[in-house]
């Protein structure tokens, strides 16, 4: 669910080649330790489903969307 709701994760400008500047890069384990991070955040939420995550709040949810 994580990456198909966020296909642009990139937690640090290093993460996008394109767009780096750090110099720290070389000798920086910061991409490596957010890297490991970010799989274990969105593991954990490819466990579920936008649904899953709504199922017992539906009724109120719905009624704050019809009140918007």
């Amino acid at each position: 669910m994580g990456l198909q709701l966020e296909p642009n994760f990139d937690m640090a400008e290093c993460f996008a080649p394109e767009k780096n500047s750090c110099p720290l890069v070389p000798g920086c384990l910061l991409s490596t330790a957010l890297d490991g991070a970010k799989a274990a955040f969105l593991a954990e939420l490819d466990r579920y489903s936008v649904e899953d995550l709504i199922a017992t709040k539906r009724d109120g949810l719905l009624a704050i969307g019809a009140a918007a």
